[in-house]
């Protein structure tokens, strides 16, 4: 059985389920998970960047297992050493059991490791074939299968998406005839982010009756008109999926095997649990449950979602999605070391470019960060305070028990992938990529960073009261000489849903607020680059402005420490309370 909540019922499940910070999809939010395992819970199905990263990797951990069944391997250079200690480290830190690790560089698999035992009976080791939920890193390879259409003339991504899903323009809400393809493609659509999962079985047709419903339309409604700036969210990519099928006149999953897996010579991706069991090589996952805080596994048929596929609900194993890593450096594909037979990118140079450009920027942290079409490009990272500018090219995802991190230097040849078998640890795994990025011999030194700390005279431009939607109804926004920026959320308290009063700057007009004990990005939007904000935008509300705003915008610097010294990505956030309940 399928759900599609209420606006009003999902606004109270989803707000309980907020997500804190973390690096992929999105900038700055991690998506909610509701962690039970049964059928049928509410679940989003993503993931988003921007957690800290982990230290160095330490100094005592086995090599790679020997990958070879004819001769023993060389040595693997010392820096994928480390890359395999980090991870251990990883694995030793969290509920994970084991992990998969792939390095692509100068246009070949330098490096594929297991780490770690796959969650079975017999603690049977990970290999890189071994099968994981990747996740939204499906994002980018749902818009590259739509990009096929383009480069056959098929498609225009600047089509309205009701002109190919005619029964979207039957809904009430007439922003839904002005979406576009390439709104979906760069999550410009504007909705709120929703979510959910079922037992496995469903059929493929599932897809097309969820995301064209009414019902869908109520839950992820419109929090902002389309294309009005970027904001994480699944269902553009579901909607994007049944796009997909309309155009091909194949099912999602018969069209990904067509035009993006067989491509790139992914032999083992799929989709539904019964074809992973069948397989048998296989990671089951680990969580936690909220209420012992002890881990508890997550069989690989303890959910699925055909109407969430298109946002990440694929399985694959690390050296199938070393051939994607390679066709995101440079379009191009690996040598002869994995096939017999070399395999063809599933389109052509012009194409790929147009895929892989940025289109808009993310405007949520520390670092920039831009959009292209299902992937997210970096400018730069820190660690250990130190800031390396470094370009990347990635997303991250995250699914109960499961999270997968893809991170590419284009500029250095290099690009690596690791999937591991629990979920929120897209921080520390993060802190490994990034680590192996400053190893390459063609990589940059630390360098000064770009200017974007929190600026205290500006605080004043967020004074006033907004408009939060369903979720958390009034925001009132105040400026305390004390305190700095405070939060009121008047119809939530009501509500009974607890929060801080404490508005805590993190970058230039991104701050962090704590609503049910759990800690989430809100950045301030401007109409000009002068003007007061007009919208809080975050990836599970956005605040509209609805009173007149202030005329002294800024203020002097008020001495408050917290507002003087920002947090870099190498200082977490403090420990929050679970939200999965």
């Amino acid at each position: 059985m399928h759900v599609v909540r209420s606006a009003r019922s999902l606004a109270l499940a989803l707000i309980v389920a907020l997500g804190g910070a973390c690096d992929s999809g999105d900038p700055a939010e991690q998506p909610p998970l509701d962690m039970a395992p049964a059928p049928d819970m509410s679940l989003a199905l993503d993931m988003s960047p921007d957690m800290p990263p982990a230290p160095d990797a330490g100094p005592d951990m086995a090599p790679a297992p020997d990958m070879s069944p004819d001769m023993a391997p060389d040595p693997p250079p010392a820096r994928f050493e480390q890359l395999d200690r980090c991870l251990e480290d990883v694995i030793a830190g969290s509920p994970a059991s084991g992990a998969a690790v792939v390095v692509v560089e100068r246009g070949a698999l330098a490096h594929a490791a297991g780490l770690g035992h796959r969650n079975d009976p017999d603690a049977t080791p990970v290999e890189p074939s071994t099968l994981f939920r990747f996740a939204s890193i499906l994002k980018g390879m749902t818009a590259l299968a739509l990009f096929t259409e383009v480069e056959a003339g098929n498609l225009d991504v600047q089509t309205p998406v009701a002109e190919l899903l005619p029964a979207l323009a039957e809904h009430a809400d007439p922003r839904w005839q002005t979406l576009t393809v390439h709104h979906l493609l760069t999550h410009q659509g504007g909705f709120a982010d929703y979510g959910g999962v079922q037992a496995p079985g469903e059929p493929d047709s599932v897809l097309g009756e969820v995301v064209e419903s009414a019902a869908f339309a109520e839950a992820a409604y419109f929090m902002v008109d389309p294309g009005t700036f970027y904001n994480y969210a699944n269902p553009n990519y579901m909607l994007a999926g049944r796009v997909l099928e309309v155009l091909t006149g194949q099912s999602y999953r018969e069209a990904m095997q067509a035009r993006v897996f067989a491509p790139l010579g992914m032999q083992r991706a799929m989709f539904r649990p019964v074809d992973v069991i069948a397989d048998g090589d296989y990671a089951r996952g680990s969580s936690v449950d909220p209420e012992s805080g002890s881990a508890v596994p997550v069989p690989a048929d303890a959910y699925d979602s055909v109407w969430g596929r298109p946002a990440g609900m694929g399985w694959a194993s690390a050296l199938d999605l070393a051939r994607y890593v390679q066709f995101v450096i440079d379009g191009g594909h690996l040598g002869d070391d994995l096939d017999p037979e070399p395999w063809l990118p599933p389109v052509g140079p012009e194409t790929w470019q147009a895929w892989r450009a940025e289109q808009i920027e993310a405007e949520s942290h520390l670092i920039r960060y831009g959009a292209a079409h299902g992937l997210i490009i970096g400018q730069g990272f820190y660690i250990e305070r130190q800031y390396h500018p470094i370009t990347t090219v990635g997303h991250d995802g995250n699914l109960q028990g499961y999270t997968s991190v893809m991170l590419t230097a284009p500029e250095l040849d290099l690009g690596a992938l690791v999937l591991i078998n629990s979920d929120f640890l897209n921080g520390p795994l993060h802190g490994c990529l990034n680590t192996l990025l400053t190893t390459s011999e063609a990589a940059p030194g630390p360098a000064e960073p770009p200017v974007r700390w929190p600026d205290p005279q500006t605080l004043g431009d967020y004074v006033g009261t907004f408009d939060g939607g369903p979720w958390l109804g009034t925001i009132i926004i105040s400026l305390d000489e004390a305190a700095g920026l405070v939060l009121d959320l008047p119809d939530a308290a009501a509500e009974g849903i607890p929060f801080e009063t404490t508005v805590l700057p993190f970058a230039r007009d991104v701050f962090v607020v704590d609503i049910y004990d759990y800690q989430r990005f809100v950045t301030g939007i401007r109409l000009a680059p002068d003007e007061p904000v007009h919208y809080l935008r975050s990836r599970y509300f956005v605040g509209h402005r609805v009173d007149e705003a202030p005329q002294q915008k800024r203020r002097r610097a008020l001495d408050v420490e917290p507002l003087r010294r920002p947090r870099l990505l190498s200082e977490p956030l403090p420990p929050a309370a679970d939200p999965r309940r």
